[in-house]
């Protein structure tokens, strides 16, 4: 007799990029679920499904000094930049902001990026206000 799930994989190990693996299996029915009610509300946010667990990273070790991906700058920029989904804000002055230093956003490392597009998100769910000083859109 064969098992009935109730649950559903969108995706396979070892066809999809090791940032989402680090997504448990169990969160997909949840993640599409939640891509689907974004789409159908016209929500731009991050679900806290589609943000990898830094503990696990770690412990699978694929947390290293790789550089911020096309993608990451592409997803940066978009937020910051003044419009109806933008939040209007400078690309430098958030870095400053979320990692204590100058560094320009191509020089980051992936982990840097993951930290900055974590202040994005607080700055869009309103959970902490933007600051003035980093208010205006500069790329």
């Amino acid at each position: 007799m064969s098992e009935i799930k109730d649950e559903f994989i969108d995706s396979v190990e070892e066809e999809t990029d090791k940032v989402l693996n680090a997504v448990d299996r169990r969160t997909a029915e949840t993640m599409a679920e939640a891509r689907a009610l974004k789409r159908a509300l016209k929500l731009n946010t991050t679900v806290v499904e589609e943000m990898p667990d830094e503990n696990e990273q770690e412990e699978k070790g694929e947390v290293g000094e790789e550089n911020i991906n096309a993608q990451q700058i592409n997803f940066i920029n978009r937020f910051c930049e003044k419009s109806d989904r933008g939040l209007n804000i400078n690309v430098e002055g958030l870095i400053e902001y979320s990692l204590d230093r100058k560094t320009p956003l191509t020089q980051l490392s992936h982990q840097e990026a993951q930290t900055v597009l974590r202040r994005l998100s607080e700055f869009q769910s309103d959970t902490v206000q933007v600051p003035p000083e980093i208010q205006g859109y500069v790329k």
